[in-house]
């Protein structure tokens, strides 16, 4: 036999209802104050290994790993100095992981040093140390002997594909990279990497500049397919 719910009834059952929700939502709200309220300033990490390379025409390229700069979330400061003290630049870099300028003075000693800012959620910035960027030494390739018109088997490229690392090295098709740069891409998977380098080629002591984006890269620093690889 059903048992009828008397209005009275119906109402305590809703009036408890309302209040397990609104108890809830209260400590909902609490623990959003609480974290928007935390008096700890949360750390603003150090950049990730960085490096420059500059030619003869005054034109520096600073490279580094890490978060990559966008506007309002992370940003970067690039501080050039002449080491007689006369002249300190800096530059604000908003976007990516690489920063290029010109009209360097090669004939004076200079220091490049490089710091993130961190943006807070009240939308103040907490800044890291600075720290030094060292000029990054070319390493030029060479290829092994080899015999022209003979079979060539390229190397395999298999899984596993690699997440996290830094490269000096890298090959493709069986040719050594002079890594410059190399990132990872924003590629959903977070195994696909956009650089650039150098390779060289069997005539002539010659060397051409490649470019790669979202390229998948195996445990032996292989380049593999799942992207675009140019020279």
């Amino acid at each position: 036999m059903k048992k009828r719910i008397s209005p009275s009834g119906k109402n305590a059952l809703l009036n408890a209802f309302c209040l397990v929700i609104l108890f809830f939502l209260s400590n909902i709200i609490l623990v959003a104050q609480d974290r928007f309220n935390d008096p700890r300033e949360p750390e603003c990490t150090l950049p990730g290994y960085c490096w420059f390379t500059h030619n003869d025409e005054g034109k520096i390229t600073v490279f580094w790993e890490g978060t990559p700069a966008e506007p309002g979330i992370t940003e970067y400061e690039i501080r050039y100095s002449i080491k007689s003290g006369s002249v300190e630049n800096i530059f604000p870099v908003i976007t990516g992981t690489s920063f290029e300028f010109l009209g360097i003075d090669n004939s004076n000693p200079f220091t490049l040093e490089i710091r993130k800012i961190c943006y807070w959620r009240d939308g103040s910035t907490i800044l890291s140390d600075w720290i030094n960027i060292v000029a990054k030494v070319s390493q030029k390739k060479t290829l092994g002997s080899f015999v022209c018109g003979e079979a060539y088997s390229f190397p395999a490229c298999t899984p596993p594909y690699l997440t996290s690392r830094t490269w000096t090295d890298l090959y493709i098709g069986g040719f050594p990279i002079e890594v410059f740069n190399c990132t990872k891409s924003s590629d959903e998977g977070g195994n696909k990497w956009n650089g650039t380098g150098e390779i060289p080629l069997p005539f002539n002591d010659t060397y051409v500049k490649v470019t790669w984006t979202n390229m998948l890269i195996d445990q032996n620093g292989n380049l593999c397919g799942g992207g675009r690889y140019r020279k």
